[in-house]
């Protein structure tokens, strides 16, 4: 029987060694807080972090999978996941499990970060991959000067440290420890984080890591327990602003509520069960492409098996979107036809037909010209490009 508090005491000793860097000691602590209580995904993510702390990638995989296996819904699980995954070269599989995480979370920084990372790595990008970057190969801490001269840019705080020149002499040392044993580089680390804080933060940028956007809970720590106060911010008059008036038609309202029981379906990966929810909702309106968007998704997850009622489902809505748009104004806008054509896409992508693939996202930037298109496109010539590279040296393949 799980002992709840006694789990919750062991994960704030935790926390505390954590933020002290002793890693080795939050591991004990964490694996007493899952012997407690083995179904908290908490304890699972804070020592995946310990382990990838120390360099055990392969331990930390198996704290992330069980992590994301325990709470498929939470995104930070699919960072920790990721992150192991890209240190042990698994870079396919680091890129989908960012993908996964970006689809609960699609503003959340270290996974757009680590996505990004994953898919440089995957395509040979020079300076990607696990020991990239500008200061030097191996493995360890890699100084990327472009990075923290980009991490300045950003945020006023790192360009007032990089003014700083006994700080910047500190870190300068480090760099030039680089082929000196990364054992010794992360003893020297730590004593001069012990020394200045700011150490640390300097280095987190010249890895590439935006300081900015950290969060306490991103170091194994608690949200509730910063690691130093803040002062409160200035009470401003608040202006009382009406809410909007909700203009949906009562049709409308009863499609979108069972929408949003499918997103959350959809999101815990019960698929068929989030297909009925689409169901219902096209059947209260069915001349509107946004619920039949949500259910072709699913389709698509579900495997090859669905590809081609997809395609079929898709086509069919092309082929009457001026018949919607006319029963329903906006039901077959460009927005959403833009999105017809990209899950057109993505089957085709899925089944290596890029030329394809390659011709729907083009129609999708037709009708609604957005950044995460641009960016799915430019990913499929990449894979396309690989792929023929593959071709050319296998004749098989070809």
């Amino acid at each position: 029987m799980a002992d709840k508090a006694k789990a919750q005491e062991a994960k704030a000793k935790g926390n505390t060694a954590f933020q002290a860097k002793d890693f080795k000691e939050a591991i004990k602590h964490f694996t007493e807080a899952i012997g407690h209580d083995p179904t908290d995904h908490v304890f699972y993510s804070n020592r995946s972090a310990c382990f990838s702390s120390l360099e055990q990638y392969d331990k930390a995989l198996e704290d992330g999978k069980k992590c994301v296996e325990l709470k498929p819904d939470w995104a930070k699980g699919y960072t920790r996941k990721g992150l192991a995954e890209f240190f042990l070269q698994k870079y396919d599989d680091a890129a989908e499990t960012y993908k996964a995480g970006l689809k609960l979370a699609p503003e959340d920084a270290a996974l757009k970060e680590g996505l990004k990372k994953a898919m440089d790595a995957k395509y040979d990008v020079p300076g990607a991959g696990v020991g990239g970057g500008g200061g030097g190969g191996g493995p360890g801490l890699k100084f990327d000067p472009a990075a923290l001269a980009a991490a300045a840019a950003k945020n006023p705080k790192i360009k007032e440290y990089m003014q700083d020149q006994a700080l910047m002499q500190k870190v300068g040392m480090l760099t030039q420890m680089q082929g000196s044993g990364q054992a010794m580089q992360q003893q020297m680390m730590m004593q001069m984080m012990q020394q200045d804080q700011r150490v640390l933060e300097v280095i987190m940028a010249m890895q590439g890591i935006d300081v900015s956007t950290m969060r306490p809970e991103e170091m194994g720590g608690d949200a509730s327990e910063p690691s130093r106060p803040s002062p409160p911010p200035p009470k401003k008059e608040e202006k009382k602003e009406e809410p909007p008036e909700d203009l949906r038609s009562p049709e409308q309202k009863e499609a979108d509520e069972w929408k949003t029981k499918g997103n959350e379906l959809y999101k815990k990966k019960q698929f068929k069960e989030a297909l009925e929810m689409y169901d219902k909702a096209i059947a209260v309106l069915p001349d509107d492409i946004t619920y039949h968007n949500n259910k072709n998704a699913v389709l698509i997850e579900m495997g090859e098996a669905h590809w081609d009622t997809v395609l079929k489902n898709c086509q069919d809505l092309i082929d009457r979107r001026y018949e919607i748009n006319t029963a329903n104004p906006g039901g077959a806008s460009f927005e959403k036809v833009a999105k017809v054509f990209l899950r057109m896409a993505s089957v085709h992508e899925k089944r290596k037909q890029y030329d394809e693939a390659i011709n729907w996202y083009n129609k999708s930037l037709t009708e609604d010209n957005t950044r995460q298109t641009r960016n799915a496109l430019r990913e499929c010539e990449r894979c396309k490009e690989k792929h023929e590279k593959e071709a050319y040296l296998d004749p098989a393949k070809a």
